[in-house]
């Protein structure tokens, strides 16, 4: 049966085989994109749920206490059916804490906080057409850090490209305002602002870890991300962000959507596309995503 194939492709010209497995690595890791973006796009409707009840600063930090406890779960159960936790590569001459914290600051409190906060004053649809410029910050900075190839250098397409979605967020902030309430409105474009800048610190955690983490897979910066994120986080969000109140069934499981599928699954499947498509390519997720949060939105929040 295999030989018949072999046989066929060489006298029809089909693909070779090393093409065929190429292309079904390459449509994989589309589709793992594509279950990203529904996923994430749940995630700002469970952010705008939680966030009515509590402090951005306590849904972060339980959402990283989640995220880490779940991922560590997993990380210890893959090592040990491995022969054991390698010594991890990545920066030189850097420890795995380092690059734990930096990587949790980076890529997970500072934009679980911005965002957070910035669905307080906007819709979920918003916040998620507002981080699609994840990408164009990874872009941005790669290029003047001198971190891309001449393949992913920031061409004068490119950059007009990248000014054309500042213009978009520009008039998305704008579009936000309510002109009913001058203070409300400022609030507003606040909120836009804060989103994009937890963005830009999307950018910043993805590049960071491209770096720090090369070579060590999917799962470790996953997991590192999340623990030390959670190390920083945590003491502040239970003794300063805790809820006054006892919060509802629908805000409580709203953090655990968060942090079991937003977080857990979700930073799995991350890091493991970011693996095949590098840090710009995987933060391309950022484009689908809105069609996946509007939808939620409209269904679930009655956002127009």
């Amino acid at each position: 049966m295999g030989g018949g194939t072999g046989g066929a492709r060489q006298a029809g010209g089909k693909r070779p085989p090393a093409d065929t497995i190429r292309l079904v690595l390459r449509s994989l890791d589309l589709l793992l994109l594509l279950l990203l973006a529904a996923i994430w796009g749940a995630s700002f409707l469970f952010i705008k749920v939680a966030v009515k009840e509590m402090s951005p600063v306590f849904l972060a930090s339980m959402r990283l206490a989640i995220g880490a406890a779940g991922l560590s779960l997993i990380y210890r159960l893959v090592t040990r059916r491995s022969s054991g936790p390698a010594k991890p590569p990545g920066a030189a001459g850097a420890p795995l804490w380092a690059r734990a914290l930096v990587l949790g600051l980076a890529g997970g409190v500072v934009p679980y906080v911005l965002i957070a906060w910035g669905e307080i004053h906007i819709n979920s649809g918003a916040a998620s057409i507002l981080n699609a410029t994840s990408p164009l910050f990874s872009a941005l900075f790669g290029h003047f850090l001198g971190l891309w190839g001449e393949e992913e250098r920031l061409s004068w397409t490119r950059g007009l490209g990248l000014g054309l979605g500042i213009a978009g967020v520009a008039a998305l902030s704008v579009s936000q305002r309510d002109d009913s309430a001058s203070a409300e409105a400022a609030l507003q474009v606040l909120g836009c602002l804060a989103v994009v800048g937890g963005s830009a610190s999307y950018a910043v955690g993805a590049l960071y870890a491209r770096l720090a983490f090369a070579g060590s897979g999917a799962l470790l910066p996953a997991t590192a991300q999340n623990v030390g994120g959670v190390a920083v986080l945590l003491p502040f969000g239970l003794l300063f962000a805790r809820p006054d109140t006892r919060v509802s069934l629908e805000a409580a499981g709203a953090v655990l959507a968060l942090g079991g599928f937003g977080t857990v699954l979700a930073y799995v499947l991350y890091y493991r596309v970011m693996t095949r498509l590098g840090a710009t390519g995987v933060l391309s997720v950022t484009y689908l995503l809105p069609g996946f949060a509007l939808v939620y939105g409209a269904a679930f929040l009655g956002e127009a």
